[in-house]
């Protein structure tokens, strides 16, 4: 008998009845004007943004108070508007609903963190535990460009890495989505190898879970807790041998 398994979030949802529908479908674009400073030199403006219905994170678990930085409106690096950059020379961004909802990214724009700083950025995209696609954006040194996709489309996550090189600072993200579709749902899926590891998708972005199992769904046990820097928890959790009779679950909490 193969391992049987089931994965669900303890988060509530919150129902609104009586009130104004938003339109399904809106198309959002990340601006980052309240993150503005007055002076010069960079400011650091912490682990996470959250704005229109998104977060952006790096791909970390532990996460800086450093992580993004912005220039301050004086400073002569300052493009005119206001924009944010990894302030990991190597880092990976990532680009999320905060319900963990599926996205279209459609375009960004992109500038070099410094003068010298330009180069080539691919953007990827995830749905579930597969990347589904990608497109490649080239920027000079100097002004931000404007650079628009249909490539990547009905996402769950969009990541992008940099080099020391190609180190941008980025601004008006946009995206559309569909304001009626819930919540993610935590997906684990079980691998047998050596060991047995675990992957899990459905994730929210900067959201506590518990991980549990149980061989009966009344009595669960706690195998470990975690924060989720992405929507997918890869190479996922090594465990112990999987009884064929375990259920696990993901709590989140």
């Amino acid at each position: 008998m193969s391992a049987r398994f089931l994965a669900f979030v303890g988060l509530a949802l919150a129902a609104f009845s009586g009130l104004a529908q938003e339109p399904p479908q809106q198309t959002n674009v990340i601006g980052f004007q309240n993150l503005e400073q007055p002076g010069t030199g960079l400011s650091y403006v912490g682990k996470c943004i959250r704005e229109s219905g998104m977060i952006i994170s790096p791909l970390s678990a532990e996460g800086r108070a450093n992580d993004f930085t912005a220039w301050k409106t004086n400073d002569s690096h300052y493009r005119g508007s206001t924009a944010i950059a990894n302030e990991h020379s190597y880092g990976i961004t990532v680009l999320s609903r905060t319900n963990g909802a599926a996205f279209d990214f459609l375009g960004i724009d992109l500038a070099g963190l410094q003068p010298y700083n330009y180069g080539t950025v691919t953007f990827y995209g995830f749905r579930g535990f597969d990347c589904v696609a990608s497109d490649s954006f080239t920027f000079a040194a100097g002004k931000f460009q404007t650079f628009r996709t249909s490539r990547l489309t009905n996402v769950n996550e969009i990541r992008w890495d940099q080099s020391s090189s190609a180190m941008p600072q980025f601004d008006n993200v946009t995206v559309a989505f569909d304001t009626n579709l819930p919540m993610a749902q935590p997906i684990i899926r079980i691998k047998h190898a050596e060991v047995v590891v675990l992957d899990i998708a459905g994730l929210m972005v900067n959201t506590f879970y518990a991980l549990e199992y149980s061989s009966n769904p009344t009595n669960w046990i706690c195998e470990r807790t975690f924060s989720s820097s992405s929507t997918i928890s890869f190479p996922g959790f090594i465990s112990s041998a999987v009884p064929t009779d375990r259920f696990y679950r993901v709590r989140g909490f």
